[in-house]
């Protein structure tokens, strides 16, 4: 009879610290869990910063606006090019962007003329001049 008691007695010694491990793992998944939401709840923050930017865009455009040349109102343009600098030390040309492309502006310069510091959905970056930004948007 004593070693059934023995036995038993050894069992619930085993089942309860079989019991007290899991509880203990449990515990540190739910802290693992906790702090992995954190970092996403962080990372979501500073992401909603981030969004409430304004972002300003423009649509490129090879069209001649200037109402005394004779091809005012014409495409003259097929291709804008980006350029490396603003001003008249361009550098050399980055990419050349269709006609009637939607840009974000990220900077504005004021050298010898105005230029724009743009980049394309294509995350192609450079300068251009004003001639080519059409009215600027918000969003």
């Amino acid at each position: 009879m004593s070693e059934k008691k023995s036995n038993k007695k050894t069992l619930i010694f085993v089942g309860f610290g079989i019991f007290i491990l899991l509880l203990v793992l449990s515990s540190k998944n739910k802290n693992s869990n906790n702090e992995n939401n954190t970092d996403v709840n962080k990372a979501n923050t500073s992401n909603t910063v981030q969004s409430n930017v304004t972002k300003r865009y423009t649509i490129l455009s090879g069209i001649e606006k200037d109402k005394n040349s004779p091809s005012y109102g014409q495409l003259v343009v097929e291709t804008i090019n980006l350029w490396e600098n603003a001003g008249s030390d361009r550098g050399k040309v980055v990419v050349k962007i269709p006609h009637d492309t939607k840009v974000e502006i990220l900077e504005e310069n004021d050298t010898d003329q105005k230029y724009y510091r743009v980049v394309d959905s294509n995350n192609n970056q450079g300068w251009v001049s004003e001639q080519f930004i059409t009215d600027i948007t918000s969003e």
